[in-house]
C-alpha cells in the first residue's frame, strides 16, 4: 500500500495565489464590460437627448374663444331656425301647372309651403311659396341639396306658372304674399287689380323655355320676381314673430308611428292620384305618388315633405269650363262664416285627425287653426303641432273623398 502523499505548505499557498490572480483577472473583465455597457447607455441617452432638444417645439397657438351662442326663433313658413334679430321673410306664392305636359315641375321640392288646389277638369295647380330673395355676388354658395331638396334660400327659377283662380288669390290674401301668375280667370284678374301682383303680361320677369310648348313653358326666377315686386313696393311689410300658419313641436315623436302611408281617392284622371309615403331612413320624410309614379323635380330631386296636412273644403262647379267656387278660399276670408272642417295631418310617421278653419295666425293654432277633435262631436281641441321642415298641404273637394272618418 502506497503512502499518500500530502502537498507541501509553499505549494499549497502558491495555487491559492494562482486563483486569487484568475478571479481579480475576471472581476476586472466584468466590471470593465459593465463600464462599458452604463458608458454606452449613457450615450445613447445623450445622443437621443440632443436629437430631441434639437427639434423645434410647435408654435404655441392662443385658445380660441368659444363660439358666441345664437339665439334663434321659428321661422314662420317652415318653423326653422333663424337668428333672433332677423326679420321675419318676405315671400311670394307662385301659381306652378301639374298638368302631365307640365311635369316634371322646376323649383317645386324647393318650396317650403306648397298648396295643392283643385281646378277645373278634376285637375290640380300648386300654390308654392318660396322666401323673398334677390341675386346677390355669392348668393348660393350656402345651398346643399340632396335627393330630397335644397337647403338654404332658393332664389331659382319655378314652373311652369300658370294662371290664377279666385280662390287663389284669396288664399295668398290669407298669407298675407303677393302671387305670381301667368293671366287667370276673369274673376280672379278683376280681384287682382287691386292686389300686388307678378302677371304674365305686364312687363313680367318670366321668360318662354324653348324646351317645351305653350302653354306649360312659362318660368321665372324667384330673384327676379323679388326684384319686380321690390320696384313697385309691393313685397309687404315683415310680419310679426308671432304670426304662424301652424304651431310646431321641438320634440320628436317617440309612439306608435300610425302614418306611415296614405292615399286620396279621385273620380278624376288616375294622372292626378295621390298617395304619400313615409321612410324614417329618408331623414323622417314623406315621399309624394303622383299617378302612380314618385314625383321628381326637373333637377331630379324627389317631392318630399316633413308634414302633409289633408284639409276638406266645399266646392261648386260655376260654369261650363268647370271653374270651380270654393267658399272656403274664395277671398275675402270670412273666418266665421264657415263651421270647420275635418283634416288630417301626417307628421314624423304620426297620423292626427282634427279640423281646420280660419283662426287669428297669432294665436296657438295659427292662420289655418289646426286642431285635434277632442269629442265624438268634433270640436275643436288643442292645437296639432308639426314638425318643422317643409309642409305640403292638399286642398280635396267631396268628388275625392277621403280614407277614414273624412
Amino acid at each position: 500500500m502506497r503512502a499518500l502523499k500530502i502537498p507541501s505548505l509553499a505549494r499549497i499557498i502558491a495555487v491559492v495565489r494562482q486563483e486569487i490572480a484568475r478571479v481579480r483577472v475576471e472581476v476586472v473583465r466584468l466590471v470593465l464590460v459593465a463600464v462599458v455597457i452604463v458608458l454606452a447607455i449613457i450615450g445613447g441617452g445623450v445622443w437621443l437627448y440632443g436629437r430631441w432638444a434639437a427639434t423645434p417645439l410647435p408654435p404655441v397657438r392662443p385658445s380660441e374663444p368659444p363660439a358666441p351662442t345664437v339665439i334663434t326663433k321659428p321661422r314662420w313658413m317652415d318653423g326653422l331656425p333663424i337668428p333672433a334679430d332677423d326679420p321675419q321673410p318676405l315671400a311670394v306664392a307662385v301659381s306652378i301647372d301639374n298638368a302631365p305636359e307640365a311635369r316634371p315641375q322646376m323649383g317645386l321640392a324647393n318650396a317650403p309651403v306648397v298648396f295643392v288646389l283643385p281646378v277645373e277638369g278634376k285637375r290640380t295647380r300648386f300654390l308654392a311659396v318660396f322666401e323673398a330673395g334677390e341675386e346677390q355676388e355669392g348668393k348660393g354658395d350656402d345651398i346643399a341639396c340632396d335627393a330630397f331638396a335644397c337647403s338654404g334660400l332658393y332664389v331659382g327659377d319655378v314652373g311652369p306658372i300658370r294662371s290664377a283662380r279666385p280662390y287663389f288669390v284669396g288664399l295668398a290674401d290669407a298669407l298675407g304674399v303677393p302671387l305670381a301668375h301667368a293671366g287667370g280667370s276673369p274673376a280672379a284678374i278683376e280681384l287682382l287689380k287691386t292686389r300686388a301682383h307678378v302677371d304674365e303680361w305686364y312687363r313680367s320677369p318670366y321668360y318662354r323655355s324653348r324646351t317645351r310648348v305653350a302653354p306649360f313653358n312659362l318660368y321665372g326666377a324667384v330673384a327676379d320676381m323679388t326684384t319686380f315686386l321690390s320696384d313697385r313696393n309691393q313685397l309687404g311689410e315683415p310680419r310679426t314673430d308671432a304670426w304662424k300658419l301652424w304651431s310646431f313641436t321641438a320634440s320628436v315623436f317617440d309612439g306608435v308611428r300610425d302614418g306611415l302611408a296614405f292615399a286620396l281617392r279621385s273620380e278624376g284622371e288616375r294622372a292626378f292620384t295621390v298617395s304619400w309615403t313615409y321612410d324614417d331612413h329618408l331623414g323622417s320624410r314623406y315621399v309624394r305618388l303622383q299617378g302612380g309614379q314618385s314625383q321628381y323635380d326637373i333637377g331630379g330631386i324627389r317631392v318630399s315633405a316633413e308634414n302633409v296636412v289633408v284639409l276638406r273644403v266645399n266646392a261648386a262647379v260655376l260654369d261650363r269650363v268647370g271653374r270651380l267656387a270654393i267658399p272656403q278660399l274664395d277671398p275675402p276670408i270670412p273666418a266665421s262664416l264657415f263651421p270647420r272642417m275635418p283634416a288630417m295631418v301626417l307628421s314624423d310617421g304620426h297620423r292626427y285627425e282634427g279640423t281646420w278653419g280660419w283662426e287669428d295666425p297669432t294665436g296657438e293654432a295659427g292662420l289655418l287653426g289646426l286642431r285635434h277633435r277632442n269629442d265624438e262631436a268634433g270640436d275643436a281641441g288643442a292645437p296639432i303641432l308639426l314638425t318643422p321642415g317643409r309642409t305640403w298641404v292638399e286642398f280635396v273637394t267631396e268628388p275625392w273623398g277621403m280614407p277614414g272618418s273624412l
